[in-house]
């Protein structure tokens, strides 16, 4: 069997099956890098990214963010009610 690349020409499956190992690899590698420049941010008490409700990030201050009010009064009430054992269905009924 035989591929034409744009790029390379006539491949055989050797050639083939050896690129994608080599791809493989490269995107295992990629992953790597990318966790560990996340765990680093987090071991620094930092984001490491993702959207939470109730905070937003700090412009040009990579992975800090402040709270943003308005968003943490529903968050605090979330939990004041999980403190006291009040579930959704029972608030929906009070």
């Amino acid at each position: 069997m035989e591929i034409n690349c744009v790029n390379g020409g006539a491949i055989d499956t050797v050639q083939f099956g050896m690129f994608g190992v080599i791809g493989q690899m490269q995107r295992e590698e990629s992953a790597n890098k990318t966790h560990r420049g996340m765990a680093g941010l987090v071991r620094a008490g930092r984001n490491a990214g993702g959207k939470s409700y109730g905070f937003e990030p700090v412009p040009r201050e990579k992975g800090e963010l402040r709270i943003v009010e308005e968003e943490a009064v529903v968050i605090r009430r979330i939990f004041d009610l999980y403190i006291n054992r009040v579930s959704p269905r029972e608030k929906q009924r009070h």
